[in-house]
């Protein structure tokens, strides 16, 4: 039998702030399975709920100085679930498809994943460069509660993957204490 390589086991590496990203993750893959079973309400509720994780698990991080490797990977897998897959499974079920439309939801899931694996490799963490994935965490639940007519919701999508892999660099903000 393999002998274990030292320091991975996962009471080595897991740590608070992993908690939250754990917990954004699962809000992500609720929210697609309650996409799958047409109860978009609760998905969209979901949403903003995996966003409020997203937000604690990196100010949790900085208070407890227990930001790493881990747990950087760890969250950029979690916004890929909640704020990339969720919100595309979303318009894959709610728009008659055809090629344009699924062209939409594929250059949205994929500058996303894009624009995540981007900000892993930056060695400055202050500023963005292109719009952060995490925004359609609110902005589809916010255009599904405002009753926004779904035949916008491709050009959202186009609009939004071309913010994400953009050159805009946006710096981050605090609203109480908590790093946006």
């Amino acid at each position: 039998m393999e002998q274990e390589e030292e320091g991975y086991h996962f009471r080595d590496i897991i740590k608070l702030p992993d908690i939250f990203t754990l917990a954004n993750a699962f809000s992500g893959f609720l929210a697609v399975v309650f996409i799958i079973y047409r109860n978009f309400t609760v998905a969209m509720i979901l949403l903003p709920l995996a966003f409020i994780f997203d937000l604690f698990d990196g100010y949790v991080a900085r208070k407890i100085k227990r930001e790493g490797e881990f747990g950087m990977q760890l969250d950029s897998m979690a916004d890929l679930v909640s704020f990339g897959v969720a919100p595309a499974v979303f318009g894959a079920v709610i728009l008659p498809l055809d090629w344009v439309r699924v062209f939409a939801l594929a250059f949205f899931l994929l500058t996303g994943l894009l624009r995540l694996a981007r900000f892993d490799i930056m060695k400055s963490k202050s500023i963005f460069i292109g719009l952060p994935i995490s925004i359609s965490g609110v902005l589809f639940p916010a255009l599904y509660f405002l009753q926004v007519d779904y035949s916008v919701y491709t050009t959202v999508y186009l609009i939004l993957g071309a913010a994400m892999v953009s050159h805009v660099i946006l710096r981050r903000f605090k609203v109480r204490g908590v790093e946006i």
